[in-house]
């Protein structure tokens, strides 16, 4: 099974920013994928767990069960986990990589001192 990409954990954070959220406010917000929308809710409900929408069920006299789909979306618990996960090591992976940037740099200051004295003497 593929793993969410950057865009499907930003769609994530966006429905779990609010209570519930509609797809008229998912559609409007993240427009420039449009294409792609249905397969990226559709992906992290059906195939993920991560989202859920809300339903209404209707039993007929007969017995028969329908279900509407009511185009609300709210995040799940393994969703907030995964949200959170993905949140998480995205920090980490920043911080990998300015703790070296930071050092060299602090380095090159403490060698452009250095030489400054010993040009100044």
């Amino acid at each position: 099974m593929p793993e969410p990409t950057a865009i499907d954990y930003k769609v994530l954070g966006f429905i779990g920013s609010s209570v519930s959220v509609s797809r008229a406010q998912i559609d409007k917000k993240f427009k420039k994928y449009s294409p792609s929308i249905d397969a990226r809710i559709s992906f992290l409900s059906y195939d993920m767990g991560y989202i859920a929408e809300d339903t209404t069920q209707r039993i007929s006299g007969a017995g028969d069960i329908t279900v509407t789909h009511l185009g609300i979306y709210r995040i799940t618990e393994p969703g907030v986990r995964a949200l959170q996960d993905y949140r998480r090591q995205k920090r980490e992976n920043t911080r990998r990589f300015w703790i070296p940037v930071a050092i060299s740099i602090i380095a090159v200051i403490i060698s452009a001192c250095s030489l400054y004295v010993a040009i100044c003497k």
